[in-house]
Parts: structure tokens; sequence; C-alpha cells
């Protein structure tokens, strides 16, 4: 089977990572600009459209057939960035992913996963988030410092726990300090 995410403004790509799970699904995200078409075998599925001029982050579940099970992204502030940068699926087929976000706010950056809305400093700043194996956000928490985190992994470490991991205070030659959660 074969299906196709075009993405983006003018052509431009959709970023996209992977995992799969035991039943077959496949589950795949990144992030995109504009509107993201989700197709099979030529035929639209589902479509995503940004907001306010965003990047938003997406994730998607394929069935092993190849057919799209759902599809979700992620909400911000006009031009605001979130990218989903790893996922991973869990023992019971829930999955988590980790990213980041940024914004051109001075005082904080905003993102929504659903309900779910974090408000966190500036600069770009990480996020875990845990969405179900029928497509809907469950949770969300960030972590940030002075300066630009990013969250680059994730793994499930037994039934219902999550480990992360990522860069803290790029590039900060000097103190610099940072908070987990909300």
């Amino acid at each position: 089977w074969a299906s196709e995410i075009i993405g983006g403004v003018s052509g431009d790509g959709v970023v996209a990572y992977a995992a799969a799970f035991g039943n077959g699904d496949l589950y795949v995200g990144g992030q995109f600009w504009g509107e993201a078409e989700f197709t099979e075998g030529g035929t639209k599925t589902y479509n995503l459209i940004a907001n306010s001029s965003a990047d938003n982050a997406w994730i998607a579940s394929i069935d092993p057939t190849g057919s799209w099970n759902w599809v979700q992204r992620t909400g911000g502030e006009s031009n605001s960035v979130q990218g989903i940068t790893d996922i991973s699926v869990g023992p019971n087929g829930d999955l988590a992913v980790t990213g980041s976000v940024s914004d051109w706010n001075d005082y904080w950056t905003n993102v929504s996963f659903g309900n779910i809305h974090l408000t966190r400093g500036p600069y770009e700043e990480s996020f875990v988030a845990g969405i179900n194996q029928y497509g809907t956000w469950v949770w969300a928490d960030g972590m940030g410092s002075d300066s630009d985190d990013y969250g680059m992994g994730i793994t499930w470490f037994g039934l219902g726990r999550v480990v992360a991991v990522g860069r803290y205070c790029v590039d900060q030659t000097s103190y610099c300090t940072g908070s987990f959660g909300p």
C-alpha cells in the first residue's frame, strides 16, 4: 500500500517521524505550515489547516492496509512554531511525543494539544504529550529554562511512565535555571 502526505505552502515538505505498534498500526508525526493533505490512492482522506500563520505539529495513525485512522495537530499563537521530534508507542497502544515550541512573544510561549493548554517561558521550550490510540490528546507538560530547550527523544518506561531526553540551556554560556512541569 501507499499513502501520501502533501504539506506546506508552495510544495514545502512535511517533516515526519514514525513509530510502529504490534497490531500493525504505524504512527507518523512532524510539523507543517499552511495545509497538510493526507491521501490514499490519490484521494484526500484528512486535511489539516495550520492556525494563525503558524507551523503546527501533527500526528497521524495509519492502519496495516494503509488507510488513515486519524490525524491531529497542535495549536499556538500567530507566528509560532511547534514540531514533534520523536514518537513512542506504549504497551497499551497509547502514544507519547516530544518536541519543541517557540513564538515571537518576549514573555511566554503558548501551545495547545486539543483542550490542553501550556504556557511556558520565552525562547524555545520543549514539551512531552500523550495521545491515546484513538487520536485524543490526554496529557501534556512542558520543560524549559532561561535559554532554548529542545525535546529530542522519548520512550515508555513500563505502563504509564515515559522518559524524555533533550537539550537544556542551549548556547547558554553562564548560569541557567529551568523548570519541569506546568
